[in-house]
């Protein structure tokens, strides 16, 4: 009984959650995250590079993603992350965005 409140509680959140998402995309537009210019490969590159760390850094201590597949729920405006998971898994990626 226990896993059942708290899984219907989590999904109530994640409803809540996209709900807020979806209205702010429908008022403001969607909106690039990051601010490194198209032009600066390096640059998009270094800032891939550190979105792909902060994950790893949040990772519970042993888990890899060495010979893993790996899941990536909505890429965003880059595809980059997913591509240098790609690289570090070295075994398929999956990526899926869904626009409402």
């Amino acid at each position: 009984m226990q896993y059942i409140l708290r899984n219907t509680w989590m999904q109530a959140v994640g409803l809540g959650v996209l709900t807020l998402v979806w209205a702010k995309h429908r008022v403001q537009g969607y909106t690039k995250p990051n601010t490194v210019a198209d032009e600066n490969l390096e640059g998009r590159h270094a800032y891939v590079q550190d979105v792909v760390e902060s994950w790893l850094r949040f990772m519970p201590q042993g888990v890899d993603i060495r010979d893993r597949a790996v899941l990536e729920l909505g890429p965003g405006s880059s595809l980059g992350t997913g591509a240098l998971c790609w690289r570090m898994a070295r075994n398929p990626i999956w990526q899926s965005t869904h626009f409402v």
